[in-house]
């Protein structure tokens, strides 16, 4: 089937869209010469994508851009007034692992050393300062970052979606898929960006090449209205055993990754934060969503959300 024959399915508003992703089609290995423009490095990637689920690049950002973004970010912890909107999740201003989200004004309401002891040993994250901040937006918007996940996608993309780390998130196996809510399964390529070298025992990203293959979580029945998102408890802990359990018939790989690479990795890809063995280490990184227009489905969603 070719590419313009498979484009059949419109959303209720928005453009044209497949009814999966090319790299979903049992054609895919046959269409990575044509979709790499005949470029060799190019055709390393896709041919990594489609068979592994995963495609690294070195060099994606350059170091300069991360460092101003990374200014700015920690210029947070020490700005006299908030900036709007502006939240941070899962810090611990105490010993006994307590977690909070509070809005850069609550922050601000603290002490400095505070703000900075909850900076250090918290696992915490920032969602969407790319939107706020002209130095983080400079790194989402790097040409080669969108040109990559543009080529993967099959069609221009903007990242969105995006999550600053300061130190490893120690996050559960995941899918992003049951995450987000495409009206086109799949239809979405991360990128996650190593803001300085990630060294082992600071929590690095694990995934699991080869299990991107998988059908969706089969309780997300009605997706995508149902998923991780809007899933009862008892179907959001059934569904983390399953993906642990999958997870063991495929070998563990770690993004031990130098400041300006990037791991762009298939929606369906198993995948999480490892455990952090050296206190005080930091995992600095960006991560972002290219969702192609149109494939969002998150204003369809009727169910509750438990986040």
């Amino acid at each position: 089937m070719g590419i313009m024959a498979r484009l059949t399915r419109r959303t209720e508003r928005g453009p044209l869209l497949p009814q999966r992703p090319w790299y979903d089609e049992p054609s895919a290995l046959d269409e990575i010469d044509t979709r790499s423009g005949g470029r060799s490095d190019d055709r390393l990637v896709l041919d990594s994508w489609v068979r592994n689920g995963y495609a690294i690049v070195e060099g994606v950002i350059p170091a300069a851009a991360i460092d101003a973004m990374l200014e700015e970010l920690d210029g947070l912890f020490t700005a006299t007034s908030p900036t709007p909107g502006l939240e941070f999740c899962d810090l611990e201003f105490g010993a006994d692992g307590h977690r909070e989200t509070i809005d850069h004004a609550a922050l601000l309401e603290r002490t400095p050393e505070q703000r900075h002891a909850a900076r250090d040993r918290s696992s915490w994250r920032v969602h969407a300062f790319v939107d706020r901040s002209p130095a983080a937006d400079a790194v989402r918007s790097a040409p080669e970052l969108r040109r990559v996940a543009s080529m993967i996608l099959g069609r221009e993309t903007e990242a969105s979606y995006s999550i600053n780390f300061h130190n490893g998130s120690v996050q559960a196996l995941h899918q992003d898929c049951a995450v987000f809510h495409l009206g086109v399964p799949n239809w979405i390529v991360g990128a996650w960006i190593a803001c300085e070298d990630i060294t082992e025992g600071s929590g690095p990203l694990v995934f699991y090449p080869g299990s991107h293959r998988d059908a969706m979580y089969a309780e997300f029945d009605d997706y995508p209205n149902t998923n991780l998102r809007t899933a009862s408890d008892d179907v959001a802990a059934r569904y983390n055993r399953a993906v642990a359990s999958r997870a063991d018939d495929f070998t563990e790989e770690r993004f031990l990754a130098r400041k300006g690479d990037v791991l762009f990795w298939n929606g369906m890809l198993i995948h999480g934060g490892s455990a952090i063995t050296d206190p005080g280490t930091t995992r600095k990184s960006l991560v972002v969503h290219f969702v192609p227009d149109g494939a969002d489905a998150v204003k369809r969603v009727t169910l509750p959300a438990r986040w």
